[in-house]
């Protein structure tokens, strides 16, 4: 079997085959690490096909629902709670979430030598003060977790079902993450080993390229987690300053460009955000409705992504793993060709009804720089963000476990998973890692 040639902290090594184990130690030097964007509060629930809140019967049973698009309705999403079966609101479990603030804390208890630092906003409000004292009991830095008297805490009603036919629901109520613009950071915010932006969609007025231009001036790794966004714009940069485009946009490409309607805008965002951007990362949903390629593999889909100029991308498939590339034109990750990341099939013989999926795309997203920022290859960092991320499918609201350090826990994931004959025989045999 074919071996590869890896560089891992300044060190050139083979990896493993089956006659010759490699090893080596986790990557432990210390990193800053800046995470920034949506947070907000979770109300997490499961719900039966035949429990419909009659509230929002008229709504898209899966996806993303705007607390706008509530309102248009005559109803809030306090409304919406009120209707909850009683079953539900018993066993419903408030955790906070946010793919921002989500991934931040995956980071923080999967590598604890480093400093990760959320940024955002909450309210001055009983919510915020519980939500920033999740933060504290966790030991996180909450120096940035700012405040705001305009909005209150952002919130989310998020309802899952398991099982065979299972899918997600979330309602959203933006709130304190409206106040979340480029001035609002400090120069120190980005100054650091890596700044990661996650759900770009609920932080309307945040500057991506002008945010992931001044990291990078800092010499910071850039990686961005994009958020499904209901209304179809899929503006993956500084939209804010386009909004008087849209109607001509929208008319535009309805009439030249039927598959992806949003093509020309895109592609004028493309060049831009790819210029200052090293990782990016989607689920397959995201990535099919930006590349308008639905219906076609995931391969095709993330060729896209490779000619639009992104230096590295990767798409999250659920339980079909994941998928990814390097060209190895970015500052900090090397070249390599498309690689196909199984799940662990120890995480995925766990029983259905002990899985809860809200929340662990996010911590994927929040582990990939943790390592990719250290040299590691493509291939082991989207291993180790699998671990990961199905270490958090075992917990409600994309939590890793209970507040510390869970890096073991990972590693033992991941070195269960190298040895699968799905992981061998589309990646090659990786090196396993350990504490030393």
């Amino acid at each position: 079997m074919n071996t590869r040639a890896y560089t891992l902290t300044g060190l050139t090594i083979r990896s493993a085959t089956q006659n010759s184990p490699l090893q080596f130690r986790f990557p432990r030097q210390k990193q800053t690490g800046r995470y920034i964007g949506h947070g907000c509060i979770d109300t997490l629930c499961t719900a039966r096909p035949e429990e419909i809140i009659p509230a929002i019967k008229g709504l898209p049973k899966e996806g993303l629902v705007m607390g706008s698009q509530l309102k248009k309705m005559g109803i809030d999403l306090e409304t919406v709670r009120a209707q909850l079966p009683q079953r539900v609101r018993d066993e419903a479990v408030l955790r906070p979430g946010g793919p921002a603030r989500t991934a931040a804390q995956a980071a923080h208890q999967a590598d604890p030598n480093s400093h990760i630092t959320y940024i955002g906003f909450r309210g001055f409000d009983e919510l915020g003060d519980w939500y920033e004292q999740h933060f504290v009991d966790r030991g996180m830095d909450v120096s940035r977790l700012m405040k705001t008297r305009d909005y209150p805490t952002s919130e989310t009603l998020a309802r899952e079902q398991q099982g065979k036919d299972p899918w997600r629901n979330f309602i959203q109520e933006i709130g304190a993450n409206y106040a979340l613009t480029l001035p609002t950071l400090t120069e120190n915010d980005l100054k650091a080993d890596y700044v990661h932006i996650g759900g770009n969609f609920l932080v309307p007025g945040l500057d991506l390229i002008g945010t992931f231009t001044k990291a990078k001036m800092n010499g910071a790794m850039t990686s961005l987690d994009t958020v499904f966004d209901p209304i179809g714009r899929w503006k993956l940069a500084d939209s804010h300053k386009f909004r008087g485009f849209d109607r001509f946009l929208a008319f535009v490409n309805r009439n030249l460009n039927k598959n992806n309607w949003n093509a020309p805008l895109n592609t004028y965002f493309f060049g831009r955000l790819a210029a200052c951007l090293d990782v990016l990362t989607m689920d397959r949903g995201e990535a099919e409705a930006i590349a308008g390629t639905k219906g076609e593999t995931p391969e095709e889909t993330l060729e896209f992504f490779k000619k639009a100029g992104f230096p590295a991308c990767v798409i999250k498939l659920g339980s079909e793993g994941s998928i990814g590339y390097s060209t190895g034109k970015g500052d900090f990750i090397g070249e390599h060709p498309v690689v196909r990341m199984p799940i662990s099939d120890y995480i995925a013989d766990f029983p259905e009804e002990a899985k809860f999926p809200t929340g662990t795309g996010d911590v994927y997203s929040g582990l990939l720089p943790v390592l990719l920022r250290r040299g590691v290859p493509l291939p082991v960092a989207m291993a180790f963000a699998t671990s990961g991320a199905g270490l958090s499918l075992l917990q409600k609201g994309g939590e890793l476990g209970a507040p510390g350090n869970h890096l073991a826990e990972i590693l033992d994931i991941y070195n269960r998973m190298i040895e699968q004959a799905s992981v061998i025989n589309t990646v090659g045999y990786l090196p396993r890692l350990t504490l030393g």
